[in-house]
C-alpha cells in the first residue's frame, strides 16, 4: 500500500510540475516539438498486458540531446526514463482460500529518435532500450504468515513507438505502444522543461 500512495504522490508531482512549467512558458519563448536540449516530463496511465491488473500508473521523462541526418530524415535522438506500477491478486483454489497479491514496478531506459515534421505539434518517435522489472508477492490467505512475501527482477529489451501532439508549445498529448517492460499501451500528458 505504501508503494501505491508513493507512486500516486509521484505521478500527481510530476503533474505537477510539469503544470507550473506549462504556464511559465505560455509567453511563447518555445517552438512546438521535440528539440536538441529540450525535456519532456509528465503522468501516464498504462493499458493492457499487466497481468490481470486494469490499468498501470506512472510517468516519462526524456531529454533530446543530438541532431541527426538531414532533409527528409532529419530528427532529435533522446534518452528517455520510464516509471510504471501496478498490482493485482491471484486466487489459486476455488473458495479464495489461497490469495496471492503481486505489485509489479517495470522501469525502462531507452533511447528513442524523433523524426522532424514540417508540422511542429506533430512528434512520432521510436525507441528501444533495457528494461528492468521489480515484483514482489505476498500471501493474503486464510493461513496469513504461512508463506513469505517475495520479490524477483529481470532485465530485458523493451521497444515502442509514440506520438506526441503537442496542444500548447509547452504540454503535450502523449500515447506509446510497445513491449517488453509493463503496459502496451500508455497514454498521458508531457510537458516541456526546456530547448529551442
Amino acid at each position: 500500500m505504501r508503494r501505491v500512495v508513493l507512486v500516486v504522490g509521484l505521478v500527481c508531482a510530476l503533474a505537477m510540475a510539469g503544470v507550473s512549467v506549462a504556464s511559465a512558458q505560455e509567453s511563447g519563448s518555445q517552438n512546438g516539438g521535440f528539440t536538441v536540449g529540450s525535456s519532456d516530463i509528465g503522468p501516464v496511465i498504462g493499458l493492457g498486458s499487466n497481468n490481470g491488473a486494469g490499468l498501470s500508473y506512472g510517468g516519462r521523462f526524456e531529454h533530446g540531446f543530438k541532431a541527426v541526418g538531414k532533409g527528409v530524415g532529419r530528427g532529435v535522438v533522446g534518452i528517455g526514463v520510464g516509471v510504471d506500477y501496478y498490482s493485482y491478486g491471484q486466487d489459486f483454489s476455488p473458495f479464495g482460500l489461497t490469495n496471492f497479491k503481486y505489485s509489479v514496478l517495470p522501469i525502462s531506459v531507452t533511447g528513442n529518435y524523433h523524426f522532424q515534421l514540417a508540422n511542429k505539434k506533430v512528434d512520432p518517435f521510436l525507441g528501444a532500450g533495457i528494461g528492468y522489472t521489480r515484483v514482489t508477492a505476498s500471501y493474503t490467505g486464510i493461513y496469513p504468515g504461512l508463506l513469505p512475501n517475495v520479490s524477483a527482477s529481470s532485465t530485458g529489451v523493451v521497444g515502442h513507438a509514440g506520438l506526441r501532439y503537442y496542444m500548447q508549445p509547452g504540454m503535450s498529448f502523449y500515447v506509446d505502444i510497445g513491449g517488453g517492460n509493463g503496459a502496451t499501451l500508455h497514454t498521458g500528458l508531457m510537458f516541456k522543461m526546456g530547448g529551442k
